[in-house]
């Protein structure tokens, strides 16, 4: 009940209030501002999504979002995203993904803040059939 509550006050106030923000700082010429509320907006989105399944293509839109944001966080490195798999439909379980490139991030943060270049290879493991990321 608790977490319905919560959901339904992201969905009808936080949200709507950070695109107000958002659009405040479009306004005001804020680019950078601008540019994390709508990445922080998609990411929240994607979050109180009720699906278990997503989209591959879902997933790793949102992991790229995480990585922007995370570009602006820490703005010290860049990162490349190699897809050795069709970006598409196929549906994978949420976060499946996304938790190996923020713990990543999260590691990396802790070890001095460096970073340099991430490289996030996107593959389909033969042997069980699931969608990987590996991260070099």
């Amino acid at each position: 009940m608790e977490g319905e509550i919560m959901n339904g006050i992201m969905k009808d106030f936080f949200l709507p209030s950070l695109v107000t923000v958002q659009d405040m700082a479009y306004i005001e010429d804020a680019s950078g501002t601008h540019g994390m509320l709508k990445l922080l907006d998609k990411i929240l989105r994607y979050h109180l999504d009720q699906h278990e399944m997503v989209t591959l293509a879902k997933e790793m839109d949102t992991m790229e979002s995480i990585l922007e944001l995370s570009r602006y966080r820490f703005g010290n490195f860049t990162y490349k995203v190699i897809w050795n798999v069709s970006k598409g439909y196929e549906v994978v379980t949420k976060y499946s993904l996304i938790e190996l490139v923020t713990t990543t991030i999260a590691d990396r943060q802790k070890q001095d803040n460096v970073f340099g270049q991430l490289e996030i290879e996107v593959y389909l493991d033969m042997e069980d059939s699931t969608y990987k990321v590996k991260v070099v």
